[in-house]
């Protein structure tokens, strides 16, 4: 329901990188989970972007 709601969305995604960004091995998701959350947004019609 609520993805007729949403047109656009735009959100910072922190993923585990090498070598580290400075927010430390906090995170689990992988640049993988990252593009596939993108994916499944977009599939649904939800012009999606995210940055680092």
């Amino acid at each position: 329901a609520l993805l007729g709601l949403i047109d656009e969305v735009f959100f910072e995604y922190h993923f585990k990188v090498r070598p580290e960004f400075g927010w430390g091995n906090r995170m689990n998701a992988t640049v993988n989970d990252a593009l596939r959350l993108m994916q499944r947004l977009r599939e649904k019609g939800v012009r999606a972007h995210f940055w680092i």
